[in-house]
């Protein structure tokens, strides 16, 4: 294991940290750490954006560290005063991320390698390696040699930086590179949710009950809203604006009773739920910023949807088989299962027309993806948009600079990263000028403010929308603006083979709700508890939530052929405007800015999906979509499940004095909410680890030798196509090559290029989607013919026209073709040999000179 490689990435984060931290902590002043935890996003996105530009002329360890100097530079200037940051805090914020950093490392460190099938590793490691040759960007294109990359790279640039800062190999930087990616994203969710949630407070309450408060008043209730954090006020039961813990004799009790029921209903071995059921515990007993974070961190990084339990059950229910038949899921594919018989890949895959992964499955896969590193940033986002939200209207200053200018540096590099994510950098933003209490109007000049200012509720709704459309059109002209090296020489070149679509095969009920249960039980019985005074309320939403339910089952309309989709509208549509009027009637907070921008996506992704040519229908939409929804409904989950297992304290008030006010819960009923809530956590929190338990110890169980080498896999598999591999490693620049192309992709095709970088004339068939499919098909045809021609003419001028330095002959070029001999031919000579692969050097110059050799070129 490679202990000194992983210690330095860890201390090059921790100095990414100290970099971030004077910008995050202008960002989000007020934030419990002074947004150190989007620290390390937020100094990457500092150091990547200006790499594009600088790229474009010149790029390399020089031209990283230039830029990283004059980051650093600015860190400090903004620091000469200091940077107030609690301790405490602080050191929360390095716990969760080593401990997030750790966890990931442990399972790279038992994983194989760079392999090439169940994923696109060697896609994503191709990239990075062609980075780390590269002389300018974008890098060439490994599977493409002579043509730059067209593929969002945003997140594999990071990556070489880091690799580049800290002097690491690429086969080394993979593993810890993907590990920090999502300790960052953790610890933004962490801390994200402790943030929202140390500034939620209950409704404001009159003697007559609730009353919902006007852009004028609501602009100041969250700054009047005392700290939510612990301390004096937790400890005397005396409600400041926050909660008392809950009781531990009630969090034991409910955890221990669904640890048991777990350990008897799927026979799982105890060690398997003995960490969640522990960490079930430790967040519904401690305060509940902390426990909001805890939740949050946990959503994202550990649960997964609730397939697992429900196939683990299905074996003695057939109603369950039944309901999860109707998911439409790969007949071929049990539907039940044991603990000795599970496998991974099943929860990822409910949806029959898309890829539903969530972020454990993700990074247990290790693929290097860019839906997988724009979380970071994507948070980083999030907290803009929670700094916007939070300012009020007279400051209308920072409220542009927070939108107009902080944003769209962020999408934009969201862009490179995931440009699946772009419309989600832009539409978070929206929502929080359309839901945040200070009017839209208001970032006009003083003068149009005054002049759109509506009186009338509907039209001030509709204006605000509007407002907030506009903003998101600015936002995101400037972000494109921002990485404009990226939108030429990317995404116009690749935006011809995409186009939107509309009407796609709908989701069926049961796949939905088995994918999107967990939250939206949560926010549903969240967004009620805001509203409901007593059990008459509970029961008319449960009601409400049957109706619906049954409208989405059984309600099928055919027009003109097409089957129109009722599930999203009837399942995501009450949630959506739900969670959007309780947010403007001051009930929730920014948690429901969150709530809405991920129901509008799960929504809209039922009816709009992007065509593009690497898959059918909306399968890559659903896929890169879903995984953004996840993001999002984790922080918004943490804040609302820690509501739940908590006790309320009114301000200065025991519940007696309330209850002689408002309708209320008996002191029963109350304690009968309290357990209930802490049982809803603790069940959903066992439930869902459930996967987890299994998939680990698969995983840690399958383990070889712990190590991050990236050769390790083709070591152990082809070692000497492994050694001919770090022969052609040590070879400096992007030297082109020629081999076998990847017609079959997922498979030891085009190990070459992918391991090191340097380019080949026709690589995995991933390039027709990117580049063309004639021209694709075109080198297909030169690389047959240069392997199989007996006419020195015609292979040296193929040789000449792509520019080749080395051929590979190996096993894959051999079965697929009678390989001529080329070992007399000028210009053509062995340059390694070994028991199954041989390298051919070409001399250009030397070559047999052809009478068509210009017209080759």
């Amino acid at each position: 294991m490679e202990y000194g490689v992983v210690v330095r990435w860890w201390a090059l984060y921790q100095a990414l940290l100290l970099v971030g931290l004077p910008f995050t902590s202008r960002l989000l002043p007020d934030a419990p750490d002074s947004g150190a935890s989007l620290a390390i996003p937020t100094a990457l996105a500092l150091l990547t954006v200006p790499l594009f530009w600088v790229g474009h002329f010149a790029f390399g360890p020089l031209v990283v560290a230039g830029v990283a100097v004059a980051v650093i530079a600015v860190s400090a200037w903004l620091a000469r005063d200091g940077v107030d940051v609690d301790a405490r805090r602080y050191a929360e914020v390095v716990a969760v991320f080593t401990v997030a950093f750790a966890f990931l490392v442990a399972i790279r460190a038992a994983s194989n390698g760079i392999a090439p099938g169940g994923g696109e590793k060697f896609l994503d490691f191709g990239l990075l390696q062609s980075l780390l040759r590269a002389d300018r960007l974008p890098p060439q294109d490994m599977w493409y040699a002579g043509e730059r990359v067209v593929y969002y790279y945003g997140g594999h640039l990071m990556t070489a930086a880091l690799a580049m800062l800290s002097g690491t190999q690429g086969r080394f930087a993979y593993s810890p590179a993907l590990a920090g990616f999502y300790a960052m994203a953790v610890t933004g969710a962490y801390g994200l949710a402790s943030t929202i949630a140390a500034r939620t407070g209950a409704p404001a309450v009159l003697a007559g009950g609730e009353r919902s408060l006007g852009d004028d008043e609501r602009s100041q209730t969250d700054g009047e809203r005392s700290q939510a954090d612990g301390g004096t006020a937790q400890e005397t039961g005396v409600w400041t604006g926050g909660e008392r813990a809950v009781r531990p004799s009630i969090a034991l009790g409910v955890t221990g009773a669904v640890l048991g029921v777990a350990l008897v209903a799927f026979d799982v071995s105890w060690w398997i739920l003995v960490t969640p059921a522990a960490f079930a515990l430790a967040v519904v007993t401690r305060s509940r910023r902390v426990r909001a974070g805890a939740l949050a961190a946990f959503v994202f990084g550990f649960a997964s949807n609730v397939l697992t339990p429900l196939r683990l059950l299905a074996g003695a229910s057939t109603a369950l088989r039944g309901f999860i038949a109707g998911t439409g899921m790969n007949d071929a594919w049990s539907l039940a299962t044991t603990p000795k018989t599970f496998d991974m890949w099943h929860a990822s895959r409910v949806i029959g027309t898309g890829i539903n992964e969530f972020p454990l499955f993700a990074y247990l896969n290790g693929d290097l993806h860019g839906h997988m590193m724009s979380v970071a940033v994507l948070f980083v986002v999030v907290g803009i948009s929670l700094a916007y939200y939070r300012t009020p209207a007279e400051r209308r200053w920072r409220r542009r600079g927070l939108l107009f200018v902080a944003s769209p540096v962020a999408a934009g590099l969201i862009l490179t990263v995931n440009t699946w994510s772009f419309p989600t950098a832009l539409g978070v933003p929206a929502l929080a000028v359309a839901l945040a209490d200070a009017p839209p109007r208001t970032l006009l000049p003083a003068r149009v403010a005054s002049r759109l200012e509506r009186d009338r509720g509907p039209l001030r709704e509709i204006q605000r929308i509007l407002l907030a459309v506009v903003a998101a059109v600015v936002v995101g002209a400037l972000a494109l603006v921002a990485v404009w090296p990226f939108v030429v020489s990317v995404l116009l070149v690749g935006a011809s083979s995409q186009h939107p679509a509309v009407l796609p095969a709908p989701s069926h009920l049961e796949s939905f709700l088995v994918i999107h249960g967990v939250f939206l039980v949560a926010f549903a019985a969240y967004l009620v508890s805001r509203v409901a005074r007593d059990w008459r309320d509970w029961l008319a939403a449960g009601l409400a939530v049957v109706g619906f339910a049954g409208i989405a089952a059984s309600f099928d309309l055919v027009v003109a052929g097409v089957r129109l989709d009722f599930v999203g509208v009837a399942v995501g549509g009450p949630l959506l405007v739900g969670a959007w009027l309780l947010r403007r009637r001051d009930r929730i907070g920014f948690e429901g800015v969150l709530v809405v921008a991920g129901t509008g996506l799960v929504v809209l992704v039922e009816y709009v999906y992007l065509s593009d040519a690497a898959s059918f229908e909306r399968y890559n939409t659903v896929f890169k979509v879903y995984a953004q929804v996840w993001a999002l409904w984790s922080v918004a989950a943490g804040v609302a499940l820690a509501a739940f297992a908590s006790r309320v304290w009114r301000a200065g008030e025991r519940q007696s004095a309330v209850r002689e006010h408002s309708r209320s819960w008996t002191p029963d009923g109350a304690q009968l909410r309290e357990t209930a809530g802490t049982a809803l956590v603790a069940v959903l929190v066992v439930s869902t680890s459930i996967y987890g338990g299994l998939a680990l110890g698969n995983h840690f169980g399958s383990m070889d030798e712990a190590t991050i080498d990236g050769m390790e896999y083709a070591h152990d598999t082809r070692p000497h196509q492994a050694e001919a591999i770090e022969w052609l490693n040590d070879k400096p620049g992007q030297p082109h090559i020629v081999s076998a192309p990847g017609l079959s992709t997922y498979s030891w095709v085009n190990p070459a290029s992918s391991l090191t970088g340097i380019p080949t004339v026709a690589g995995w068939q991933h390039a027709a989607n990117y580049h063309s499919e004639e021209g694709y098909q075109t080198r297909v045809s030169d690389v047959r013919v240069i392997y199989k021609t007996a006419d020195p003419s015609s292979r040296a001028a193929l040789l000449r026209k792509h520019d080749v330095a080395y051929i590979w002959v190996g096993p894959i070029e051999r079965n697929r073709w009678d390989v001529a001999e080329m070992v007399d031919e000028p210009g053509i000579e062995p340059a390694f040999r070994n028991a199954e692969v041989t390298v051919y050097a070409v001399n250009r110059t030397a070559l047999v000179e052809t009478p068509n050799a210009d017209e080759a070129e």
